[in-house]
């Protein structure tokens, strides 16, 4: 049973990953800077869903929704020069699938661990469908097979009766979370690419801190937060030091940091009394916060950190040359590799600055909820 409701949740995530979120296949095609055109339609769509779509309505939308979905997956292998607008039908479509999976994966009798397979399985799927020594011709046909998937799943009925109100006060530092992770990102993934020890290895990282996390999570669910905060403070103080050593583990702390979060975000979600309002609103938060993050990466560039505010008031020309390109034939100009003594011009406030905010995120956040049982998580106290 377990099993069964995270295989719909694991065929969305293997597509989203493959596909419209920067995956091997889209940026095969040359299409770079193409995920705030899935992002944006993306968010506003689970803003609808999860501020004012009925519970009725989602089966059939998510019906049409995800043969949009597969229909434009299609068209951009066939079609490069339309990405962008493809993607944006994706994004409308895929919102309302995601929607849809979220709510068959709270029909497991352990909620918890069928996050926590989903997960890992999601990402060693993704592994090994890259790792497929088949033409891409044929990958593109198969992720948007994996959408049917969910899009024929059986939704069913879900009591609502009972589980936690609490989203709101956790959302903001989701958001901020998700910045960082997109700028540390954006500053790091370029130089691992180059001063990879083993390629492929930080998975394995982001499969421990799940894991890890779900052992932990039938304790406090909250200690999941405060592990992802250290993770990150920790990739922070490594890019201060020299090295293409540092850089590997910088790489693999916001791998663990990832995995934290995002299984402490599954568990928040599936926990609220309405999971369609839950995965609406929560999501729509979290790819907000991560098409924040992608936009001012692209705007800030190759920038130290003492700059970044300036380079993102005053390089919009650069940051939309840089998304309208996505679609465009012919080369395009990339940035050049950044030299590892770049890092060595960061003021040392910097890393500690974002340090204290997310720190102050997190304690607001718990402050926010009670310290009684009912601060626990309700995947736990329902008996797992």
């Amino acid at each position: 049973m377990i099993l069964t409701a995270s295989l719909p949740f694991v065929a969305f995530v293997v597509w989203l990953l493959a596909v419209p979120m920067e995956g091997f296949l889209l940026t095969r095609l040359g299409a770079d800077n193409a995920i705030l055109f899935f992002l944006v339609p993306h968010v506003i769509t689970l803003a609808v869903i999860g501020g004012a779509l009925p519970r009725r309505m989602l089966p059939p939308l998510a019906a049409v929704g995800g043969a949009a979905a597969v229909g434009s997956t299609l068209l951009i292998a066939q079609a490069p020069a339309g990405v962008p607008w493809f993607l944006s039908g994706a994004g409308v479509g895929s919102a309302f699938v995601c929607v849809k999976a979220g709510s068959i994966l709270k029909r497991s009798p352990s909620v918890a661990a069928s996050a926590a397979v989903g997960l890992v399985a999601a990402n060693a799927l993704l592994f090994v469908f890259m790792a497929v020594p088949v033409p891409h011709s044929v990958k593109f046909p198969a992720a948007a097979a994996l959408l049917l998937v969910p899009i024929l799943a059986r939704s069913g009925v879900q009591d609502e009766a009972d589980g936690e109100s609490n989203l709101a006060p956790f959302l903001p530092f989701v958001f901020v979370f998700q910045i960082v992770s997109g700028l540390m990102y954006g500053a790091l993934f370029q130089d691992y690419a180059a001063a990879a020890f083993l390629p492929g290895i930080e998975l394995v990282f982001y499969v421990a801190a799940v894991m890890a996390g779900l052992v932990l999570l039938h304790r406090r669910r909250e200690g999941l937060l405060a592990l992802a905060i250290v993770m990150a403070m920790f990739a922070f103080s490594l890019v201060l030091i020299d090295g293409p050593a540092s850089v590997n583990v910088a790489l693999f702390a916001m791998q663990a940091a990832a995995g934290f979060l995002d299984l402490y975000l599954l568990a928040l979600l599936l926990a609220q009394r309405d999971t369609c309002r839950a995965f609406g609103i929560g999501l729509a938060v979290t790819c907000a916060g991560i098409a924040a993050g992608k936009t001012a990466s692209l705007l800030i560039g190759d920038a130290p950190i003492w700059s970044w505010p300036w380079r993102i008031s005053s390089s919009p020309r650069r940051f939309l040359c840089s998304i309208w390109s996505c679609g465009a034939s012919g080369p395009r100009m990339r940035r050049p590799s950044r030299p590892w003594g770049t890092w060595q011009g960061w003021p040392k406030r910097g890393p500690a600055k974002v340090g204290r905010l997310l720190s102050s995120c997190f304690r607001r956040a718990c402050a926010s909820v009670s310290p009684t049982r009912k601060n626990r998580s309700s995947l736990v106290s329902s008996g797992e």
